[in-house]
């Protein structure tokens, strides 16, 4: 774990404060792969793909490690009386919040869980396109330019159902 910077706190709230240190830096360590990542994606630089992928399990084995901390301090807090489901709400009802130093890094950390959480799905959702487009390539190429049959009701209509048909076997 590393050492929060000195900014006064004591007992719970320094720990707490510790947490934060090691959850945002896990945060901005994982933003920080997601542009080489994607930039490895488009150029098809597979190896360097995979050499990304090893880190960010790596960085994500780190988050874990984290959020167990997480945990940890969440229970110790409940064993001693303190009220609330997470880690915020706990400083909010001992008044923690108050303090200056812990409620930015609050923040910092919700900011940086949002820019992540959104960094992620949108890799996930260009990954997911550039599969579906080369599925399709792939099976062009397998069906010798034809069409997979698609059974609706207007031939006119262009409708692509990404392959077969359902079938309901109760008729």
């Amino acid at each position: 774990m590393s050492t929060a910077p000195d900014n006064g706190l004591t007992g719970y709230p320094r720990e707490i404060s510790r947490f934060l240190t090691d959850l945002t830096t896990a945060q901005k360590n994982l933003i920080a792969l997601h542009p080489a990542k994607k930039a490895a994606l488009i150029a098809r630089d597979f190896n360097q793909v995979t050499e990304l992928q090893r880190q960010e399990r790596l960085l994500q084995q780190k988050l874990t490690q984290v959020l167990s901390l997480r945990e940890h301090l969440l229970h110790n807090l409940q064993r001693t009386g303190s009220t609330g489901a997470t880690l915020y709400q706990v400083c909010q009802s001992q008044g923690w919040l108050m303090l200056k130093p812990l409620s930015e890094q609050f923040l910092e950390a919700r900011s940086l869980g949002l820019e992540l959480r959104q960094q992620s799905w949108s890799l996930w959702t260009f990954a997911h396109r550039a599969s579906r487009y080369y599925s399709t390539a792939l099976e062009l190429i397998a069906q010798r330019g034809m069409k997979q049959p698609t059974y609706n009701q207007d031939p006119n209509a262009q409708y692509d159902a990404g392959g077969g048909s359902l079938f309901d076997a109760s008729i």
